[in-house]
């Protein structure tokens, strides 16, 4: 990706390059020798616990490398969005002053209502964060929190794409047109999730999710019903198969149904012009297209979910 930033006159600081701007000598003398303390206590620690030893390493990688970056520049802020930062980094950031912001656009729940602990995070993803400040949806904020974090503000904004949702709907003809559908018809829009190991949906679910816009098709053949997936044709067959795929012709075949993905039309293009979206559960469409002025269903397939009292299941 740095490349393709720099191909926009973007500055990109690839912070592995940083130390090729020292000569050997300088390394050695300003930061190999003022580690050395900390290189020692790492090494003992990995001797010590063996499945610490890559989490050592990195952390003694990025200390040097942000200590040379900050020798020789600065900046303000620092805004990560989605991916959380390594503690080291944002330790030597708030060292040298540097806010640090993280951003998460999705809105999540949180599901589980029987933990062991309640002090304990559920989710590693986002485990463990520094950060002075945390923006994202109420719903999210409030997820995060649970995530033994240390953080100095959390800002609520959004769902942070629903207002790019309203705006959409003043344009959804022309969004219409490029999808070859009349101005006037009833458009349903259906969005699924992931499937199979790890996944919302099992692989019969999401086959379920997907035949039923074949199936409505049929009953109703004066509304136009159209879907798009998180995956492309090639992953969803590497990881569900070629019967799902099969599903899929299917939909770009019939003549009131559209895999929207053949099209340059984004989700938040595709919410704003449907009259009724229909997601699979556990899904940020959900609240991005209520929050947007759309109505919505959340569709459990199979009823996995049925017991499940968080509104992105309901």
């Amino acid at each position: 990706w740095e490349k393709y930033l720099t191909k926009f006159e973007y500055s990109v600081l690839v912070l592995d390059d940083v130390i090729f701007q020292l000569s050997r000598n300088s390394y050695l003398l300003n930061y190999y020798i003022a580690h050395c303390k900390f290189r020692i206590s790492l090494l003992l620690l990995s001797l010590s616990s063996p499945w610490l030893m890559h989490s050592c390493y990195k952390a003694l990688r990025y200390r040097v490398l942000w200590e040379i970056f900050y020798d020789k520049s600065s900046f303000s802020n620092v805004i990560r969005m989605m991916t959380k930062e390594d503690l080291t980094s944002s330790t030597v950031h708030k060292k040298y002053g540097t806010k640090t912001i993280f951003t998460y656009f999705s809105t999540t729940e949180n599901i589980i209502d029987h933990k062991v602990d309640n002090n304990k995070s559920s989710c590693l993803d986002y485990t463990h964060m520094i950060s002075d400040y945390v923006v994202s949806s109420p719903i999210s904020n409030n997820w995060l929190k649970t995530h033994e974090n240390r953080v100095g503000e959390y800002i609520p904004l959004g769902p942070i794409f629903s207002s790019i949702i309203k705006e959409g709907v003043f344009f959804k003809n022309k969004t219409k047109n490029e999808l070859n559908i009349p101005n006037n018809a009833k458009v349903i829009s259906f969005l699924d999730h992931t499937f199979g190991f790890q996944g919302v949906l099992t692989i019969d679910a999401y086959n379920n999710f997907i035949e039923t816009i074949l199936l409505l098709s049929e009953k109703n053949k004066n509304i136009f019903y159209l879907f798009k997936s998180k995956k492309s044709l090639e992953q969803i067959e590497l990881n569900a198969g070629k019967k799902t795929v099969a599903i899929i012709q299917r939909i770009r075949e019939k003549n009131n149904t559209i895999y929207v993905n053949d099209y340059n039309i984004d989700s938040l293009k595709l919410i704003s012009m449907s009259d009724l979206v229909v997601s699979a559960p556990m899904s940020s469409v959900i609240f991005e297209s209520l929050f947007g002025g759309v109505k919505t269903i959340v569709y459990d397939p199979v009823g996995q979910y049925m017991d499940y009292i968080s509104i992105s299941v309901q």
